[in-house]
């Protein structure tokens, strides 16, 4: 019975009936790191797409993408703000809303129900309404810059828009707020531009002015909202599925009736859900809810007393 290190024998050309023993060298195999930092939380905000994870590790980053914080119930941002502070850097975030969102808008030049130009705020919410306009005079002799601004943020400049005719000059204006001009000045992440029917008003100056009427379709919110549901598109919670969080936080979804399809979600997800409770309430739910599951066991009585007196 030959005993040889794997590769050594040449087994074509044996010819000799026998037990041929190889000895095969373990294999090193390298595990991927599967992250368990990643935090989704799921709430309302000012601005930013609805219904869409967006990656977020700062409150700058936070700041850019949902707008502020607010002082309201099912506020993201003060859910985020508060992870920040213990030390989380990496979040999955899922803005919800009422379905009676709307985008702020302004219609430049707007004389007698017309227009040349509407812009519109790229994402629904009163963050829009802080969008500040202005039109001016170009770098280059006969052209015209429009500037688009929130403050706190870096402002958009579409410079040296060309201005042969009103119309095409109306269309040079829309075509730079949609797609960029140039390499270096892409398509505005603030704002989008349509034409109007008075595309025959020559341009004036513009100064001082803002996008009007957006709202943020918060007033309608609950805690069935956040929770959402996972057909096609997928809403609230079940926008997280696949983006490999560890740990889920709808923002202030203190309804019990809510618990179970979060717990459903974690389980199937793999991730830790922490579930909310209204302030004060904590103590005479511990016997209802988690004392049942403590008295299940031996010693049950002095365990739940125990409990009740922790948690009080």
């Amino acid at each position: 019975m030959p005993i040889v290190q794997a590769g050594n024998l040449n087994t074509t050309a044996l010819v000799v009936p026998d037990l041929y023993v190889q000895i095969v060298p373990p294999q090193n195999l390298v595990l991927n790191g599967v992250p368990t930092n990643v935090v989704g939380v799921v709430g309302s905000a000012t601005w930013g797409p609805v219904n869409q994870p967006v990656i977020v590790s700062t409150m700058a980053d936070y700041a850019r993408a949902f707008g502020p914080i607010q002082a309201r119930r099912f506020d993201m941002g003060t859910q985020v703000a508060t992870a920040v502070q213990q030390g989380a850097q990496s979040f999955r975030c899922v803005r919800v809303t009422d379905g009676s969102e709307m985008a702020a808008t302004y219609a430049i030049s707007y004389a007698n129900g017309a227009y040349p130009v509407l812009l519109t705020a790229r994402y629904a919410g009163s963050l829009g309404n802080s969008v500040g306009i202005t039109l001016g005079a170009g770098s280059a002799a006969g052209t015209w810059r429009l500037t688009l601004g929130i403050a706190g943020q870096v402002a958009e400049s579409f410079d040296n828009l060309a201005a042969p005719t009103p119309q095409a000059f109306w269309q040079n204006l829309v075509n730079a707020v949609n797609q960029g001009v140039g390499a270096l000045r892409g398509p505005s992440q603030l704002c989008v531009a349509s034409l109007g029917q008075a595309t025959g008003t020559a341009p004036t100056p513009l100064s001082g002015q803002a996008l009007l009427n957006g709202s943020d379709g918060s007033a309608g919110v609950s805690a069935q909202t956040l929770v959402g549901q996972d057909g096609l598109p997928r809403q609230g919670m079940y926008a997280l599925r696949g983006q490999s969080c560890s740990l889920m936080l709808l923002a202030d979804a203190d309804d019990p009736a809510t618990w179970t399809a979060q717990a459903g979600f974690a389980v199937q997800e793999g991730l830790y859900a922490m579930l909310n409770v209204l302030l004060g309430t904590l103590a005479a739910m511990a016997t209802n809810v988690v004392g049942y599951w403590v008295g299940s066991s031996a010693g049950s009585a002095r365990k739940d007393a125990r409990l009740a007196q922790r948690t009080e």
